[in-house]
């Protein structure tokens, strides 16, 4: 191919076609994976309030109600619900989050259509651990924590939150911990208590949604200006660990083993 220049010299030459401009995107959007009184089954749905979650969802005295109002209280902007209610208001089985059976996109499964997500927490799941046939035993809430670490890492644009059971120790904490060895989630230990809030009976307890709350408000100070990436597998994941005995918490980094 001929050159365009006929003479040697110092040519200008404009790069404004090859520029491509990077467009800022909305961060922080939170992915709730839980079950709802009413509204759309398995149907990843955006919305921007608590209230308009209580219209389209129904009110109830769960973890995932409480979880989402908190989000929003405490400065979320956006989320997708996918309620993986079973119909007929059976006890939710292990599947009902993960989605890998059937053939119509069901949980994690029908999150993958969705690119605008960051953050995926699952707050009903300690919830049914030990009080539904479907999480009688630990390895129920082993698998669907695995699976949705596992769809983090398919999806390679989103971070997810795990939750370490009710009444877990420390030590026990930290057993839990060593199942997992990825970039994209961490674990969020101990549980916190709130004051009882509306509708509620008993103190609710918010838990990896505190933390989604937090990132969500850090990522949208940093402006980010394009989809966020992770690091490879194998690197270091977060942990919320007691600082002292009287409960202060504070965020450590664990490094993987």
């Amino acid at each position: 191919m001929s050159s365009l220049y006929k003479s040697p010299g110092v040519h200008i030459e404009s790069a404004a076609d090859r520029y491509v401009a990077l467009d800022r995107v909305e961060t922080g959007v939170t992915a709730f994976l839980g079950l709802a009184a009413q509204g759309p089954r398995n149907e990843p749905t955006r919305i921007g309030s608590y209230e308009q979650y209580e219209k389209v969802f129904g009110a109830g005295n769960n973890f995932m109600e409480a979880s989402v109002r908190g989000f929003f209280e405490n400065g979320g902007r956006t989320a997708y619900i996918v309620n993986v209610a079973p119909k007929g208001g059976l006890d939710p089985m292990p599947d009902d989050f993960i989605g890998q059976q059937g053939i119509e996109p069901r949980g994690l499964q029908a999150l993958e259509r969705i690119d605008h997500v960051d953050l995926l927490v699952a707050p009903d799941l300690m919830q049914h651990y030990k009080r539904s046939v479907g999480f009688p035993e630990r390895t129920h809430i082993l698998a669907v924590q695995r699976a949705m670490v596992d769809h983090c890492e398919k999806m390679h644009d989103r971070f997810c939150l795990l939750d370490a059971l009710p009444g877990d120790s420390m030590h026990d904490a930290i057993d839990w911990r060593r199942n997992f060895d990825s970039s994209h989630a961490a674990f969020y230990f101990p549980w916190i208590k709130i004051p009882a809030a509306r509708r509620c009976s008993r103190p609710c307890r918010r838990r990896d949604t505190s933390r989604a709350r937090s990132l969500a408000r850090t990522k949208r100070k940093a402006c980010i200006a394009r989809r966020p990436t992770s690091p490879s597998r194998g690197s270091s994941m977060w942990r919320l660990a007691c600082a002292s005995a009287s409960g202060t918490c504070a965020s450590i980094i664990a490094s993987t083993p």
